[in-house]
């Protein structure tokens, strides 16, 4: 994990948005007179930490700490890029004039810091440090899990967005190119996760695990995998919204390590950046019923958009047919 993160920080990390420039001057030299603007088009993904088939160190507490560190270390990053924006962002409001539509935009950031008092009281002159500081004071609660945190990726981009605006507005293109354009590609590129990880099982694992789910939810009728009553089973529980009601302290380690990967992946999911978790890949896939297995085991463990039945899985499952 740590050696995967080694790239990010040394290469990765500031190549990406000098490449975006790069693009971005190139549309302004051959198309002058269109306001093309480059989005963030690149993601990241990777298996370090997740592909735990055949290799019984990646359980699921290692995914966790691999998706943490990954985090961490995204939001570790801006940290030290919106630090150099409070340095330089020193302008004082005697010598800029600032548009009325900023002064909201400030307070409301201000106050969502929840420092907003002491922020303002420290640069009492300087509106745009002011409002960096308070990217900043939420930026160390994302990390700290703290709040207020930023509750998503996207939320911060916005107010990155805002502060390129007013510099722009007051005259100060040359710094938001320099200083806030780049951090707002990385947050493209990057999220709250600087990669999406693929989590990677065997279908004899996870038809396993299945089988021994519905044995201990129906011993008087056991369910051969593979069989007509397999698939149907398998159908009836997606399509019905069944729910696994069974104490952790029945199942198998097996049963319990995948289903707690499981459960990973839904709170990464669930959490600041949805995008954390890329695809479960499904090694050894022999049928539809392999796969619906995974989703199976997904709707058990809080994946489904409607756990009364009929909802989507939120996981994008990608087939190895080998």
């Amino acid at each position: 994990i740590a050696w995967g993160l080694h790239f990010f920080r040394e290469v990765i990390f500031e190549a990406t948005p000098q490449l975006y420039g790069k693009l971005q001057g190139a549309f302004e030299r051959h198309y002058p007179e269109e306001p093309i603007r480059v989005p963030s088009f690149m993601r990241y993904a990777s298996w370090i930490g997740g592909d735990r088939d055949g290799n019984p160190n990646v359980t699921a507490a290692v995914t966790a700490h691999a998706m943490a560190e990954y985090r961490n270390t995204a939001i570790g990053w801006y940290l030290a890029q919106v630090q150099r924006l409070v340095s330089v962002l020193s302008a004082s409001s005697n010598v800029i004039d600032l548009p009325a539509s900023f002064e909201p935009v400030l307070q409301t950031a201000l106050d969502k810091s929840g420092q907003g008092h002491e922020l303002a009281a420290r640069n009492p002159d300087e509106p745009l440090r002011q409002f960096a500081s308070a990217l900043l004071a939420r930026l160390i609660a994302t990390r700290d899990g703290g709040t207020p945190a930023y509750p998503w990726a996207e939320a911060f981009r916005t107010d990155l967005n805002a502060l390129s605006s007013v510099l722009e507005a007051i005259g100060g293109r040359a710094v938001a190119r320099r200083f806030v354009q780049p951090l707002l590609w990385q947050v493209g590129s990057f999220g709250f996760r600087t990669v999406s990880l693929d989590v990677r099982q065997n279908s004899t694992v996870v038809n396993r695990v299945l089988a021994e789910l519905f044995a201990l939810t129906n011993p008087a009728d056991p369910v051969a995998v593979g069989t007509p009553l397999w698939s149907a089973r398998i159908r009836a529980a997606l399509s019905q919204g069944e729910q696994l009601k069974i104490n952790a302290d029945r199942l198998s380690p097996e049963a319990g390590e995948l289903l707690s990967t499981f459960s990973v992946i839904a709170r990464h999911i669930s959490g600041s950046d949805g995008d954390a978790v890329g695809a479960f890949v499904l090694s050894m896939t022999r049928s539809a019923d392999d796969l619906l297995a995974v989703y199976l085991l997904a709707q058990y463990c809080g994946l489904s958009t409607a756990p009364g039945g009929g909802g989507t899985i939120r996981l994008r499952i990608v087939p190895l047919f080998e």
